[in-house]
């Protein structure tokens, strides 16, 4: 399937993400948030407290990596830890935020841009035992890369359903920070809460490892308005009988955007591809796809280039 940069910001070029690998001994580039040495407390949060739904937005702000395939999230033990590994029945999902840390909502979905994409999937995961400091020593390896875009607001969810314990609550404290660039909202009765309480301004430490996108251009894209050049990426893949994204960035919010999704990139019926869309008032741009299905959407977010929009594709699954 071609996807064709709409008519209304120009003629975009799809991009598709590859994973490029590490040689061995490497160490995998990551990022920290909140980054630099901001203050800490202690906090068992939330894979002591027993059944569980924590959400955490990170700024875009102190993201500094651009568009990349996030494949393990970490979290640092505090340096007066100390406990005795656990069993936990937990999951993570990642996705966009649609809140600034600055305006999280105590309502989960309401936090939440699109989707998010489960990145662990649901099963009992062993925690390491704490015996103290020693860097990013709890970690989860995703089952599948999340491209992040580079622009948006960043969120991840943890769900735990139970524990070793009888879902009792147990010590097992990791670095939170105080900063402007995360906040988080938390329920520690059921992971299927809709609301929990909100901490502005406060987080876990939260590490990142990742692969840098590297990207297939499909055609050429144009400028659309003020002279910017949006670009599209995809979050998840494209799964029978899953959905998965199509992301817009480098573009203003509050416009109207469409998709367009076809089967050939030589021809729309006797319409020659490439066609120029020039004589229709877009100068410089191209259609490069015939047009089988239409996908609208409204852009988000701020003036200038800092807007994004998406679609969400259903993959269906075959009958039988």
């Amino acid at each position: 399937m071609n996807f064709l940069k709409t008519a209304a910001c120009g003629a975009w070029g799809l991009f598709l993400f590859a994973f490029p690998s590490l040689l061995e001994g490497q160490t995998p580039p990551n990022f920290v948030v909140p980054s630099g040495n901001p203050p800490l407390r202690r906090t068992s949060e939330p894979f002591g407290k027993g059944l569980a739904r924590y959400q955490q937005v990170l700024s875009s702000q102190d993201i500094k990596v651009g568009a990349v395939n996030i494949k393990l999230i970490g979290f640092r033990p505090n340096k007066y830890s100390s406990s005795t590994a656990h069993k936990l029945d937990m999951e993570i999902k990642m996705g966009n935020s649609a809140k600034t840390p600055a305006v999280l909502s105590t309502t989960f979905a309401q936090n939440v841009s699109g989707v998010l994409s489960t990145v662990v999937k649901r099963r009992k995961i062993s925690l390491p035992a704490l015996p103290g400091p020693g860097g990013f020593t709890v970690k989860f390896p995703f089952d599948a890369p999340f491209q992040y875009n580079g622009k948006s607001d960043l969120l991840y969810e943890i769900l735990v359903w139970g524990n070793d314990i009888g879902n009792k609550p147990f010590f097992y404290d990791l670095d939170l920070a105080f900063s402007p660039y995360v906040s988080y909202v938390a329920n520690y009765t059921s992971p299927v809460a809709a609301t929990g309480f909100r901490q502005v301004g406060q987080g876990l430490v939260t590490y990142f490892e990742y692969g840098k996108a590297t990207f297939t251009p499909f055609g050429t894209g144009c400028k659309g308005e003020k002279g910017y050049v949006p670009a599209i990426s995809n979050v998840g893949l494209p799964r029978i009988g899953q959905a998965f994204q199509v992301h817009v960035i480098n573009l203003p919010g509050l416009r109207h955007a469409w998709l367009f999704a076809g089967k050939s990139k030589t021809a729309w019926g006797k319409l020659p591809l490439p066609f120029d869309l020039g004589p229709l008032g877009l100068t410089g741009c191209k259609l490069y796809t015939d047009v089988v299905f239409v996908y609208p959407t409204q852009t988000q977010g701020g003036t200038g280039n800092n807007g994004y929009g998406y679609v969400t594709l259903s993959i269906p699954a075959f009958p039988g």
